[in-house]
């Protein structure tokens, strides 16, 4: 990484807190903020561990062990990246596949972690309970359980073919199953009754058609790469919300400025914000792309493997949180924030600052 100094590392942090959406995320009691600290760690922990210290490395080791437990999607991420990496150490013969062993086993701690918690609340051996459900939920959106239960209620018998008249009404799109004021969710049991029809019913419709399942993945997962707008999904956070009652029984001293606040009312305008985050994100990406091709030729195999390895965590998210679930704006704009560091990095290693600011951080 560039060796720089103060005024220059808190120039990259303001450009961060400015124009990225970093600060929306870390403003909030929200797991999402650990995404890209997740990735960060992976890079360093994997790719850098020479140029760390010893606690430094371990506090790294610490931060994933967490930060994959709190969202069931940054564990799929940080397995992702592994795999890609372990690929790179065998072809390239860079990262050292010895320093990706520690953090394949924080992933195994964090997947241990999960299923212990599961465990203890359910007396289940079970890594995501409602997965099923979610994946169902996008399925419906994508139109295919429709056509599937069309063809195959008069022959099978699926609890869910007693509302196929509902299922087939038109805009019947992502979160309809799961958040729909008229879903039929409720009338099958809730979540915990109806998961396990709802996986059966998962598999069968894509075994049905998996090419054309693909294809629609493959479409969703474009769209939602490039769709990060700052606080898109918004709305009105008061009562009745999960997090109205996370507040009001763990921060009662915050409970009141809370029932004030924009958000609360759900008054907050994120149109400015996104008036600079969008066009800053997209600059970023093009820019990104231009410096790894540069970097390429120069056999900058560090910057290659930091850019590459935030590319794909990328594509990656934008898998697991558009092609199979809802497709959120708020999924990919998490990640989004690295970008622009990614393209500080690259213009600092490519045309280092003459002043170097000692003394540096």
């Amino acid at each position: 990484m560039p060796n720089v100094g103060v005024i220059t590392k808190f120039g990259v942090l303001s450009m961060l807190t400015l124009a990225t959406s970093l600060p929306w995320f870390t403003g909030q009691i929200i797991a999402d903020f650990f995404a890209p600290v997740m990735v960060l760690a992976i890079y360093l922990a994997a790719v850098e561990r020479n140029c760390l210290a010893k606690w430094e490395y371990y506090t790294l080791l610490l931060i994933l062990c967490v930060a994959q437990a709190s969202h069931y999607t940054h564990v799929g991420i940080a397995l992702g990246l592994l795999i890609c990496l372990a690929v790179a150490a065998v072809v390239f013969k860079t990262p050292s596949l010895r320093n990706l062993i520690p953090v394949a086993l924080t992933s195994a701690l964090a997947i241990l972690a999960v299923m212990t918690v599961n465990f203890a609340a359910r007396r289940e051996i079970s890594f995501s309970p409602y997965g099923s459900v979610f994946l169902l939920d996008r399925l419906i959106g994508y139109g295919t359980v429709q056509d599937y239960l069309n063809n195959h209620c008069r022959v099978e018998h699926y609890n869910i073919c007693r509302y196929l008249d509902e299922i087939n009404q038109p805009r019947r799109g992502t979160n309809w199953l799961l958040w729909g004021a008229d879903s039929i969710l409720p009338k099958l049991g809730g979540g915990e009754i109806y998961r396990f029809e709802a996986g059966r019913l998962a598999h069968a419709v894509v075994l049905d058609a998996p090419e054309g399942h693909f294809g629609l993945m493959l479409g969703a997962t474009l769209r939602q790469f490039f769709n990060f707008p700052t606080g898109r999904e918004l709305g009105h956070l008061g009562e009745g919300m999960q997090i109205y009652r996370m507040v009001t029984t763990y921060f009662p001293s915050e409970a009141d400025a809370y029932r004030h606040s924009r958000q609360y009312r759900g008054e907050l305008n994120v149109n400015l914000v996104n008036a600079i985050d969008v066009p800053v994100a997209y600059i970023s990406l093009l820019a990104l792309l231009a410096l790894l091709s540069m970097r390429i030729r120069k056999c900058d195999t560090n910057f290659m493997i930091f850019s590459s390895v935030i590319l794909l965590a990328l594509f990656g998210n934008a898998i697991l949180c558009g092609g199979l679930s809802s497709g959120e704006a708020r999924y990919q704009s998490r990640l989004i924030s690295l970008v622009p560091l990614a393209t500080a990095v690259g213009f600092l290693r490519a045309w280092p600052l003459r002043n170097q600011f000692k003394p540096t951080l």
